[in-house]
């Protein structure tokens, strides 16, 4: 059963907004090992490139512990499922026609000669995307990849060497 209330959140976080206080936090909370989780074996090679962009990422940010392995995991796995079903759907769209057929099994045509269209239905991939797409949001909201999740955590200007590089190569550093 779920507990009441905002999920709390997590102390790295805090601390990277500048919203740390320590009396405000218990002092019995778990504080993971700040260290990149073992990669898991058996993976697609999609799945380890995912893995090896996300993981760097999360490290950047500070975000990254050795117990987030198994959320990591699924995330990998799920996103390039997600990205081979929305190529399909690129290629060949997101329905399909079905066609109205006579009691004989033969297609109904129109005045025109055309196959009469009974209804459009949806092609499974389309499913598989707008699934896929849920869950994949509802990890990277938890693990701190999407901007509204960041959008607390306080960034400088570039003034030192341990500088990070965003994806647009704008230089930044965390205050911690």
């Amino acid at each position: 059963m779920a507990k009441p209330g905002p999920r709390k959140t997590p102390t790295a976080t805090l601390k990277l907004r500048g919203t740390y206080r320590e009396d405000r936090r218990p002092t019995t909370e778990p504080r993971p090992i700040d260290h990149r989780p073992t990669k898991p074996t058996g993976i697609t090679p999609e799945s380890e490139a995912v893995w090896d962009e996300v993981c760097t990422d999360l490290q950047k940010l500070g975000l990254l512990s050795s117990t987030d392995g198994k959320i990591l995991y699924r995330y990998c796995r799920l996103f390039p499922r997600w990205v081979r079903a929305q190529d399909f759907i690129e290629r060949h769209g997101e329905s399909y026609p079905v066609y109205e057929r006579d009691s004989r099994g033969n297609f109904v045509l129109d005045g025109q000669g055309n196959r009469q269209i009974k209804y459009v239905a949806q092609l499974p991939q389309a499913a598989t995307v707008n699934k896929l797409g849920v869950m994949l949001l509802r990890i990277e909201q938890e693990i701190g990849l999407t901007a509204s999740a960041r959008a607390g955590l306080s960034v400088l200007p570039a003034v030192v060497e341990s500088a990070a590089r965003t994806s647009d190569g704008e230089d930044f550093i965390l205050r911690r």
